[in-house]
């Protein structure tokens, strides 16, 4: 589902029916999160897996510049799941693998080797070096 629509003269326009999906969805989810530490239960699953890099995104205002307009902070219980998702190791790195923004120490153009998280992130990598063949 995209709830932007960016307009000839780069205006955003939301959506109406989709905004108010949106707002049912989420209101759902952290009424479920309330009661359930992940989105299928106690455990972390595939569920987390597939929903968290959009809903997660969206949820700490990180996608479509839309976070103040859509209220994420007023839903807790989905903060909470956002926030514990983002900090699990394998999430981090996972997060730097092919990132070509943001902060140097976060990009990690090309993963060839465990390793390559300690050593070959742009902040580590000569100036028009690659890090192909690492």
């Amino acid at each position: 589902m995209h709830v932007v629509v960016v307009l000839a003269d780069g205006q955003r326009a939301f959506s109406r029916r989709r905004v108010w999906s949106l707002l049912r969805l989420r209101a759902v989810l952290d009424r479920h999160l309330a009661d359930n530490a992940y989105v299928a239960g106690d455990d972390y699953s595939i569920a987390d897996i597939a929903i968290w890099p959009w809903y997660g995104g969206l949820a700490k205002g990180v996608l479509y510049g839309a976070g103040e307009f859509l209220g994420v902070q007023e839903y807790k219980n989905v903060q909470r799941w956002a926030d514990a998702i983002a900090a699990r190791p394998a999430v981090r790195r996972g997060r730097m693998v092919n990132r070509t923004w943001g902060e140097p120490s976060s990009q990690l153009h090309e993963r060839h080797d465990a390793s390559d998280f300690e050593t070959r992130t742009q902040d580590k990598v000569a100036d028009g070096q690659t890090t192909a063949g690492a």
